[in-house]
């Protein structure tokens, strides 16, 4: 089966972040950067699973609303920390 753009994005998206927070202080880096790491594996796993069930709309909408909108607000405490820290 052919893997979705999606899940290949969300992979990309991953191995983008992980030198981001490589560069935050160690406080903010097993803060925020565990949370965001582990909210994006979460988000990646859903994709995965949603890949395969029949009722992909359902789950792609809660992902979308639990997920992605946590993980938008953590990432924008990321980006002023980068701003900050250099």
């Amino acid at each position: 089966m052919k893997e979705l753009s999606v899940i290949q994005k969300t992979y990309d998206c991953i191995k983008w972040y992980v030198p981001i927070i490589e560069r935050l202080p160690k406080i903010h880096k097993f803060s925020l950067g565990d949370r965001i790491i582990n909210q994006l594996y979460d988000l990646l796993e859903g994709l995965i699973k949603a890949k395969y069930a029949k009722d992909k709309l359902i789950q792609l909408e809660y992902k979308n609303q639990t997920g992605l909108s946590s993980l938008v607000g953590v990432s924008r405490k990321v980006a002023q920390l980068s701003i900050l820290f250099g």
